[in-house]
């Protein structure tokens, strides 16, 4: 089963995320440097909520596949 993990800084998900995956979670962002990704451990898709400019999402896909490499990462 797949479990999937919502990374954003929005403090409730968007609706239509849980309509979609109803057993997603939900990790909230504290920043590429401060954020816990030991919850992505048992993750099987990243789906990552960004906005800024092109350096701030490439920092935070980085981030992410830095704690866990062998995750899909799609960016929002």
């Amino acid at each position: 089963m797949a479990r999937h993990v919502f990374v954003t800084a929005r403090p409730e998900p968007i609706p239509r995320w849980l309509e979609a995956f109803p057993d997603a979670q939900l990790l909230q962002d504290q920043g590429p440097d401060e954020t816990d990704f030991s919850r992505l451990a048992d993750a099987s898709l990243v789906w990552l909520h960004v906005t800024g400019d092109a350096p701030a999402v490439s920092a935070w896909v980085g981030a992410v596949h830095a704690a866990a490499p062998h995750l899909p990462i799609v960016v929002l």
